[in-house]
C-alpha cells in the first residue's frame, strides 16, 4: 500500500514458479549473510530474507520478511535484481483498488506519482487522495525533468504469462493504462509524445524487460541520443483481477538488445 512496504512480482514460464521462487529465496539468503557478515556478526542480518508466493500461473510475488522493508532491499542489486528464471520485472509495485477503470488509473497514478488529479502535484488530504511515501516523491521529481517521450506504459494480465491469444481482463487493463496516460500526460512532458519532426527517424524505439532492461524494436522515438541511449522509463500495470492491480514505475538503466526475446510485454 501507499507509504507502506512494497512487493515486487516477477512473471516466469508457467511450471517454473517453484524454481523462480527458489532462486529468489537463495540470493536474498546470500544477501542477508553478507550484510551480517559486513557488520561483523551482528544481529543486523537475523531478520532478513523474503517470502514468495505464486498468486497466478506464471507469476511469484515477492514480499520482505521484515514488514518495514521493500522486497527489493532483500536482494542483490535491489530493484536491478535481475533472476535467470525471471522474464520480467515489476520492481517496488503498489498495490490499488477500485470499481472502475477511471478509479484503477487515478489510483495508481496517485500511488506511484503522489500525484492528484492528473495534474502532477503532490497528494493532498481529503477527496480520497492517499498519502505519498518519500518513493513516489523521488520518482516524481526524477521523472517531471525526463526528456519528452521517454515514459512507456505497459499493461499486463495474468492470462499473458500462459501465452493465452486473448486473455481475460486484456482489454481492460489497457484501458487503465490508456487512463493512466491520459493523467499523467497532464504533468510530465516524459509521457507525452516526443516532437513529431523526430518520429520517422530510423533509430530504435525501447521497450521494456524486466527491472528496467530495455529493448528495441526497430522504431525511434524522437526522444534518444545518439544509439538509442537516451533516459528512459517504464509504468507497468498488472491487472490482478477487474478491481485490482499491481503498478511499478522504474528508470530503465541497460538495453536489451534482444527484441524477439520474451519480455511479457
Amino acid at each position: 500500500m501507499p507509504g507502506g512496504p512494497r512487493p515486487s512480482y516477477y512473471t516466469c514460464r508457467h511450471t517454473y514458479e517453484e524454481t523462480l521462487m527458489d532462486e529468489i529465496e537463495r540470493a536474498a539468503a546470500l544477501e542477508a549473510a553478507a550484510t551480517s557478515a559486513s557488520s561483523d556478526g551482528g544481529g543486523g542480518g537475523g531478520g532478513g530474507g523474503v517470502r514468495c508466493t505464486s498468486p497466478y500461473p506464471g507469476l511469484v510475488r515477492v514480499v520482505s520478511r521484515d514488514d518495514g522493508g521493500d522486497a527489493t532491499s532483500c536482494l542483490p542489486l535491489g530493484s536491478r535484481h535481475d533472476p535467470v528464471y525471471a522474464l520480467q520485472t515489476l520492481p517496488d509495485a503498489v498495490i490499488v483498488e477500485s470499481e472502475s477503470i477511471k478509479g484503477l488509473a487515478r489510483e495508481a497514478a496517485r500511488a506511484l506519482l503522489g500525484s492528484s488529479s492528473g495534474d502532477g502535484g503532490p497528494a493532498s488530504g481529503g477527496g480520497g487522495i492517499v498519502a505519498e511515501d518519500g518513493r513516489a516523491a523521488s520518482d516524481r521529481s526524477d521523472l517531471r525533468r525526463a526528456p519528452r517521450g521517454s515514459l512507456s506504459i505497459h499493461a499486463l494480465v495474468p492470462g499473458m504469462l500462459r501465452g493465452q491469444p486473448d486473455p481475460v481482463m486484456k482489454r481492460r487493463a489497457d484501458r487503465v493504462a490508456d487512463e493512466i496516460g491520459a493523467i499523467v500526460r497532464r504533468g510530465y512532458a516524459a509521457a507525452r509524445a516526443p516532437p513529431k519532426k523526430n518520429q520517422d527517424v530510423d533509430a530504435t524505439k525501447h521497450h521494456v524487460k524486466a527491472g528496467g532492461h530495455a529493448k528495441r524494436d526497430g522504431h525511434d522515438d524522437g526522444n534518444d541520443t545518439e544509439e538509442g541511449t537516451g533516459e528512459r522509463w517504464v509504468l507497468q500495470l498488472l491487472l490482478l483481477s477487474p478491481e485490482v492491480a499491481a503498478a511499478s514505475l522504474t528508470r530503465c538503466e541497460s538495453p536489451w538488445a534482444d527484441a524477439a526475446a520474451a519480455a511479457g510485454a
